[in-house]
């Protein structure tokens, strides 16, 4: 579990590093409304961390465990309707900007988010 959290942790802040400088003279935050915000990203690094630092725990709580990998879930949720809405401009634009990159990082990025609730899941409600 821990290796897949690093996992994780690593596709988030590959995603993070290729949205750096998106948007007109890199502004603080990117001109696309829908792309996840900078707090967003490192909410979701938070959470990994509160994961990992919860599974190490001789009885880890569940209900924290859980509740992390929901808000993770809702931030790849985010991820997933981004690239959605940034194909077709991709598509219009025909892959003249930086976004691709981006879009790249968080399509490897949506697995681990999902590899991770799944098994935190099965970590903490045993079927």
């Amino acid at each position: 579990m821990l290796e897949k959290l690093a996992n994780l942790r690593r596709h988030i802040e590959d995603f993070e590093r290729q949205l750096v400088g998106i948007g007109h003279n890199h502004p603080p935050e990117a001109l696309d409304p829908n792309l996840p915000r900078r707090e967003e990203i490192e909410r979701a690094k938070n959470d990994v961390s509160e994961l990992e630092a919860e599974i190490s725990k001789q009885e880890p709580d569940a209900k924290i465990a859980i509740n992390r990998s929901r808000r993770l879930l809702d931030f790849g949720l985010k991820v997933s309707l981004w690239i959605g809405q940034r194909t077709t401009k991709f598509v219009d634009a025909a892959l003249m900007t930086a976004a691709p990159i981006a879009v790249a990082a968080a399509t490897d990025l949506l697995p681990a988010l999902i590899d991770v609730a799944k098994n935190v899941t099965r970590f903490f409600v045993p079927l």
